[in-house]
């Protein structure tokens, strides 16, 4: 579990840098060793961040603070707690307020290296730019987020292999659109990445059957439907 907490970093900062893969589950794979770049990312990372702790500690820097807030603020979420989703992106928002105020600082140190005027405009620019980034973000987002079905589906495709991202989108396309092809089309290439035995169902054995009775767990609030016709879907 340590290799997979420091194996967890690099997405979380990574999502800082590029927020469109920003997704509301996230596909992580248990490192199985130490060498794994990810795991070798996260030492370093980790390493790095010490090191600047013990620069500002002896320089009593005002960068201290907040740059402590920002690391031990995603700490306990995703390297202490063995959960069984190791990551999730909510868990940033915890850091949201050392990143302002370490943004802030930088804004403040830009300008005061700079001749008023020439300093204003650069903020300002700055400014606009990080805003009109991410109202552009945002608003991709919104789009995302629009329907359950389409929030699934866009998961779906950053983490197409983890099934049960492909049975919420299933479920979601069966009761908000009644879309069955298009359930029976997302489970079957989810079932296709699948390990065998990493699903389990009733009536493995037979690969169109297992799918029929997913998705008749899935309309079991509305009415089964005929198996049959399920298995003819498929």
């Amino acid at each position: 579990y340590l290799r997979l907490s420091l194996g967890l970093w690099p997405r979380i900062l990574g999502l800082l840098v590029f927020p469109d893969r920003l997704a509301i589950d996230h596909q992580v794979a248990m490192p199985a060793s130490w060498g794994e770049p990810a795991v070798l990312g996260g030492i370093a990372l980790w390493a790095g961040f010490l090191a600047v702790l013990v620069v500002f500690a002896c320089a009593r820097n005002r960068w201290l603070f907040p740059a402590c807030w920002f690391f031990l603020s995603l700490l306990p979420t995703n390297s202490i707690f063995p959960l069984l989703d190791p990551f999730s992106e909510r868990h940033i928002y915890f850091a949201l307020p050392a990143m302002a105020w370490i943004f802030g600082l930088a804004i403040d140190g830009l300008a005061a290296r700079l001749p008023s005027r020439a300093g204003n405009s650069a903020v300002a620019a700055l400014l606009l730019g990080v805003l009109a980034v991410g109202d552009t973000i945002t608003l991709h987002h919104v789009l995302e987020w629009s329907s359950a079905t389409d929030l699934w589906l866009a998961a779906l495709k950053r983490s197409p292999e983890k099934f049960r991202i492909a049975f919420n989108a299933a479920s979601n396309l069966l009761s908000e659109r009644g879309d069955r092809r298009g359930a029976m089309r997302v489970l079957g290439e989810a079932l296709l990445h699948q390990a065998p035995g990493a699903v389990r169902y009733e009536d493995q054995n037979d690969g169109v059957q297992m799918l029929a009775n997913v998705l008749v767990s899935l309309e079991a609030d509305t009415g089964r439907p005929p198996r049959e016709q399920l298995r003819e879907l498929g």
